[in-house]
């Protein structure tokens, strides 16, 4: 077994938005894959409250994503709203006419104060219906600006600049004046943010988190993250949920009468990345001061795809919201197919991915 170091690619300004200031990943080579981790040497950046910026349009699904925030806010009372609003792209023919004609000048300006008018409604009746739900008023900010480059890409610049902790979207909504499908702003928020996305379906949410978990770095963000969010509420459980691997993750290569002694040596390198991996998670419970009793391990054998699995698991047992990091250790976990399926086929849940 081989055990190097490696250092993460963060820029600074990527290292303060999620509150890590340095960190030096350790990578440990068991031949069947590598492990990887934070060590608990990494500093943090600390901030007085929790912030989430919330895409919202006139959409059902965008009441579904205030009903959330609304039982979230029970669990993270220090919790800052922003609703935000990308008004529609303007015609890029009218755009270039009122360079050269006054009429259409005037016709453009038209346009657009008609379009930030009706992106006010949109926000107030949102902020409205946060406060009628009970949240303060004071916790809520509304923000509104003309589509630059494209919906995700403007989410995630004002995301970036006011520094929140996650983006807030439903996970799929049609109006008459923005589009939010899943395939589109979603997949590419998930893709793409450098920020957690919570992506959000149902009617009704209950505050059970479930972290799924395969022993990486990612796994560990996605947990460290929970950690920050809902730590500091003694009230709230969390799950750290585990599909055992099998052969065939890793190799699709008939093995003939070796394949019980190769299945051996994955399940023993599973057990040493668990190992290392929980070592790590008793650190950061200890950083965010979380009793460990707060913590439920589950583990089970994985019988059907993993992301089918989890979400049975989810299902069965009643989870709010599945918490997934967006890379994995390996083919075999959650990267690629794995976090697609989950955030296509979540129902009645919410997901949060975590970069």
């Amino acid at each position: 077994m081989r055990c190097t170091h490696r250092y993460a690619a963060m820029t600074k300004d990527a290292a303060q938005r999620s509150r890590w200031a340095f960190c030096e990943a350790i990578t440990i080579d068991l031949g069947v894959w590598t492990i990887s981790w934070m060590p608990e040497k990494c500093e943090r950046n600390s901030k007085m409250e929790h912030k989430v910026l919330v895409a919202v349009d006139d959409s059902m699904h965008c009441r579904t994503c205030l009903s959330y925030l609304r039982s979230m806010f029970e669990v993270i009372p220090d919790l800052s709203i922003t609703l935000y609003h990308v008004q529609p792209t303007v015609s890029d023919f009218l755009a270039e006419e009122a360079r050269k004609n006054l009429k259409a000048k005037k016709a453009l300006e038209k346009v657009i104060e008609k379009n930030r008018q009706e992106a006010v409604k949109v926000l107030d009746r949102c902020k409205e219906v946060l406060a009628r739900s009970g949240l303060p008023v004071e916790r809520v900010e509304t923000y509104t600006s003309q589509k630059i480059t494209g919906l995700a890409k403007d989410i995630i610049d004002k995301g970036l600049a006011g520094q929140y902790d996650a983006i807030v979207v439903g996970r799929r909504g049609i109006s008459g004046l923005q589009k939010w499908v899943m395939g589109s702003v979603s997949s590419k928020l998930v893709e793409h943010s450098p920020l957690p996305v919570w992506i959000v379906s149902g009617k009704s949410f209950n505050t059970r988190f479930m972290v799924a978990v395969d022993g990486s770095v990612s796994a560990l963000k996605a947990l460290d993250h929970v950690l920050f969010m809902v730590g500091g509420n003694p009230s709230i459980g969390i799950t750290l949920f585990h599909v055992r691997p099998t052969l065939g993750d890793y190799c699709v290569v008939d093995f003939g009468d070796d394949e019980e002694s190769a299945e051996r040596v994955v399940e023993k390198g599973n057990r040493m990345c668990l190992e290392g991996f929980y070592g790590q998670v008793r650190h950061r419970l200890k950083e965010h001061r979380v009793d460990e009793k707060r913590i439920t391990h589950m583990e089970v054998d994985r019988k059907l795809a993993v992301g089918k699995t989890i979400l049975d698991t989810a299902k069965e047992q009643n989870y709010g919201t599945v918490v997934i990091g967006r890379r994995g250790m390996g083919r075999s976990f959650y990267m690629g197919s794995v976090s697609n399926y989950i955030i296509k086929n979540t129902v009645d849940r919410v997901v949060w991915m975590v970069p």
